[in-house]
């Protein structure tokens, strides 16, 4: 494999699943809890078993800030607000192992796309990319 941060920008990720609503969000602490483990698995799933070993040899995949782009595609007809899609387990999935960190230095921007599917399963698209 001669993927490495140099030659593959942006990387894009496919998650088979969304984000839990802010509304549940807010809800109960053990429903957030059990989001964030879930979205870590995710997250190292989506990222693959080679750039893991690259990021276990190397370090975090890019180096310095990033822009973070999240295009959530959503299945069914239940009405769904894309400002209470919050990624947050999806970010904490990706520190130190896209990026370094998710404080303001390290990630620039977030960026919420949304879609309805006519057909088949929910899914998040990450698209991470250097900030120039």
């Amino acid at each position: 494999m001669n993927e490495t941060p140099e030659n593959v920008v942006p990387l894009v990720m496919t998650v088979p699943a969304i984000p839990m609503s802010l509304n549940a969000w807010s809800r109960t602490w053990q429903k957030r809890h059990r989001q964030t483990d879930d979205w870590k698995w995710l997250m190292l799933n989506a990222f693959g078993m080679q750039r893991r070993q690259w990021v276990y040899l190397h370090g975090v995949w890019f180096k310095g800030p990033v822009h973070v782009r999240f295009k959530f595609s959503v299945a069914g007809k239940k009405r769904m607000d894309l400002d209470n899609l919050v990624p947050k387990c999806a970010i904490d999935g990706m520190k130190d192992l896209v990026f370094s960190d998710d404080n303001i230095d390290v990630l620039r921007s977030i960026v919420l796309d949304g879609e309805r599917l006519t057909a088949g399963r929910s899914y998040t698209t990450v698209m991470v990319s250097p900030a120039r």
